[in-house]
């Protein structure tokens, strides 16, 4: 029974391989083997990254006698990336399976489905943990040598630390699952701990050049203070340079950590996992509701399915968190920023001159990230018809869309459009006018998302991440907004130099005024046409 789940979880693992994500099937035997070969290339390109990094402070640390401190600097990085590149698939994986509660509803032991779980989490783990570690070691070899004592450690010191990535990606995936029983919203979660993870990952990747090589210019220093008051690293350097006793305490640490982290895991895991406990606990007593107009139950339904959905919100919505963050470190570095910019654009007036314009344009830029009506057709998928049979008119059917996205988008616009013309010191009346040309950038790239949705829609779909990530209209609507920006921003560099730009910011808004009035009048009439016409 246990290599039958061991075999399932495989399957699971590498199933974006063997199965088309956009129809469900599985891939013929040359879209596998080309799917195979470019994972595997993508790999060998990051391993071949490492190396470079290895051979890079390898040489000047052994000169030093410093051997134990390359190994935790690598160590340290394949510990990082396996734990990242795991620990989505480890909350996925153990307490958010599909099939968590028929597997316990069947007479087999939840040691055998936690176990093959565990070993679908390793590997998941391992691989991303050896394209640092292995490229390492090698580039000891090469560079430095070694015996063959030392070399057979650093081998099983490879799969040590995959336990102890492992431990720490179950770790990590136990306190999601924690707080998943505690908060209603799954997709919030998700959404956070993806932010997250993506912060910590750009954080170390603009971080980590600078400290490692703060390192290795003051390699002797950072020795000292390591031995002196982290001696555990001290010795986990030291397991990769071959010392027997730091390799042995080394390993013996991960394995106990890995038995009280399964331990732990075995408790709780039935609790954790199993749907009717998953969502919390639920208070007695009837519920009311309330019933809502068919118009505004739709703009609920629309904003209700963006709240729920990680893949929507991740990706039409992260420029509602980089635009306010932008908004608020320009107002924090505010001069800086506008020495630099006029020191860069010395031919240009200054950029307090240029006050809205230019707040225009990083807001036009930016917006076009948000456009949530540009997959909101498509997401209806098979209850598409559930639309069209509703006693309502198909243009109340797209304003709701409409309506919704606009709802989502206009206050941390206008909040973002109001701290950045405060930091950029624009005047009132370029202040009054970045803010309503925003609000009608806003409608500008509702309703053309929507127009390109009911032009290349596609309700098929077995994944909604195929619809919001790989459909042609998020595309279109995006590249369109940022061709719009670029104009604008053109259009800033040439009148800048001949005219007030206020009397810019003045047209761009009188443009956008009108055409937001001719694309409403056009989806009156011709989007309501493409909406009925869709089968």
């Amino acid at each position: 029974m246990f290599v039958t789940l061991l075999r399932k979880q495989f399957l699971e693992l590498y199933k974006f391989i063997f199965q088309n994500k956009k129809t469900g099937e599985r891939r013929s035997k040359k879209s596998i083997i080309s799917g195979a070969l470019g994972f595997g290339l993508l790999m060998l390109l990051i391993a071949m990254a490492f190396v470079g990094a290895g051979v890079g402070i390898i040489s000047p640390l052994h000169t030093a006698g410093l051997d134990w401190m390359y190994f935790l600097i690598m160590i340290t990085l394949s510990i990082l990336l396996g734990a990242f590149g795991s620990v989505f698939n480890t909350y996925a994986a153990l307490f958010k399976a599909g099939d968590n509660d028929l597997l316990l509803s069947l007479p087999i032991k939840p040691d055998y489905i936690i176990a093959s779980r565990l070993v679908g989490t390793y590997v998941m783990g391992f691989m991303y943990e050896a394209v640092v570690i292995i490229p390492a070691v090698i580039v000891y070899w090469v560079k430095v040598g070694c015996n063959v004592p030392t070399a057979i450690m650093q081998i099983f010191l490879v799969f040590a630390i995959g336990l102890f990535v492992l431990s720490l990606s179950v770790v990590l995936g136990y306190v999601v699952a924690v707080l998943s029983t505690r908060i209603k919203s799954k997709a919030f979660i998700s959404v956070v701990c993806s932010l997250l993870v993506i912060g910590v990952y750009y954080f170390s990747y603009f971080k980590a050049q600078v400290l490692i090589k703060t390192i290795v210019n003051n390699s002797q220093e950072y020795s000292d203070k390591i031995k002196s008051s982290a001696i555990g690293l001290y010795y986990l350097g030291n397991a990769g340079v071959g010392d027997v006793k730091a390799f042995l305490l080394t390993v013996l640490t991960f394995v106990l950590l890995f038995v009280v982290v399964y331990a732990v895991l075995r408790m709780s895991f039935v609790k954790l996992s199993t749907r009717s406990l998953a969502g919390g606990k639920r208070k007695a007593g009837a519920k009311s509701y309330k019933a809502l107009p068919l118009e505004k139950a739709l703009v609920f339904k629309e904003l209700k399915r963006f709240a729920s959905s990680p893949a929507y919100m991740m990706n039409t919505g992260i420029g509602l968190l980089i635009l306010p963050a932008m908004a608020i470190g320009a107002l924090i570095k505010s001069q800086t920023i506008i020495d630099v910019i006029n020191e860069m654009a010395q031919d240009m007036p200054s950029i307090t001159s240029l006050g809205g314009v230019f707040v225009c344009v990083a807001v036009g830029f930016v917006c076009s990230l948000c456009c949530l009506t540009a997959p909101s057709i498509s997401l209806e998928g098979k209850s598409f018809w559930m639309l069209k049979s509703l006693p309502i008119g198909s243009y109340s059917v797209l304003t709701a869309k409409l309506k919704a996205h606009i709802a989502v988008n206009i206050i941390p616009v206008l909040f973002s459009t109001v701290l950045l013309c405060i930091a950029f010191k624009a005047d009132a009346v370029s202040l009054i006018l970045a803010v309503i040309f925003s609000a009608e950038f806003i409608l500008f790239m509702g309703i053309f998302g929507l127009f390109m949705n009911l032009k290349r829609y596609n309700l098929t779909w077995t994944n909604e991440v195929v619809p919001v990530k790989q459909g042609l209209s998020v595309l279109f609507s995006m590249l369109m907004g940022w061709a719009v920006s670029m104009v604008m921003g053109i259009a800033l560099f040439g009148f800048s130099i001949i005219a007030d730009v206020r009397i810019l910011s003045a047209v761009f808004v009188t443009v956008f005024a009108l055409a937001d009035c001719l694309l409403l009048r056009n989806l009156k009439t011709k989007g309501t046409r493409l909406f009925e016409e869709i089968r």
